[in-house]
């Protein structure tokens, strides 16, 4: 994979991340269908490890029934000692 397709895919990444934090406003149920909907794209997908710790919390607070605001994102990351 060169550069080019790297940067592309950690963009990808960081754009589907956003989208999953950023439905926050709408509630939990709408950041669980559109979880479900991005299915089969999985942590196994996740190619930047930054975003795979991110991503992996993601996804995790939403399967547990938790939704995930960036200040709740931000505090479990905090507490996983997974944020630089």
């Amino acid at each position: 994979m060169d550069i080019n397709q790297q940067t592309a895919l950690i963009e990808m990444e960081r754009a589907l991340i956003g989208a999953l934090i950023n439905l926050s406003g709408d509630g939990l149920e709408a950041q669980k269908t559109a979880f479900e909907a991005v299915k089969p794209y999985s942590i196994a997908d996740i190619y930047n490890p930054t975003n795979l710790s991110i991503y992996s919390s993601v996804a995790s607070m939403i399967a547990e029934g938790t939704i995930c605001t960036p200040e709740l994102l931000h505090k479990r990351l905090v507490d996983r000692k997974t944020l630089d």
